[in-house]
């Protein structure tokens, strides 16, 4: 009765405890230096230099590109041939989607609502900053009178 109700004694017990923990060990270990050589940057750059200068250089190209083909498209719908494609098109639009053009002024009743809307709005921020200014001014005049 004195023995486990396992097949394994305390001691066979033991032994495998202490081999798992050092397995652990030294899995925790190499954790911990792979970490100290992801994070160092240093030995990051001088380890990959060269692609990193590479990539930069890449990056530099590409944006130089972008710029000069933007300024070289610039450029080319200034000059008469883009001008005239481009006011072509336009009519093509214009032919094709006459609804979609600048819309029709607003009407006169319109117009007089939108000044009078405009005027009552003036008004309204005018009577409330002045409603402001003096509720400022009221304590003062309490105070000094104090």
């Amino acid at each position: 009765m004195s023995e486990p109700s396992n097949d394994k004694r305390p001691e066979e017990l033991q032994r495998e405890i202490e081999t798992i923990r050092d397995n652990i060990g030294g899995l925790v270990s190499e954790l911990d230096h792979r970490r100290h050589d992801f994070l160092n940057v240093g030995a990051r750059v001088r380890r990959h230099g060269a692609l990193l200068a590479l990539s930069g250089l890449a990056l530099v190209g590409m944006a130089t590109g972008a710029v000069l083909l933007a300024r070289r498209r610039a450029r080319a719908r200034e000059r008469l041939p883009g001008r005239a494609v481009r006011i072509g098109n336009a009519l093509a639009r214009m032919v094709k989607h006459p609804e979609r053009q600048a819309p029709p002024p607003p009407s006169v009743g319109l117009k007089i609502l939108a000044a009078a809307g405009a005027a009552a709005a003036s008004f309204l921020v005018r009577r409330l900053l002045q409603r402001l200014i003096d509720e400022r001014r009221l304590p003062d005049a309490d105070s000094a009178g104090a």
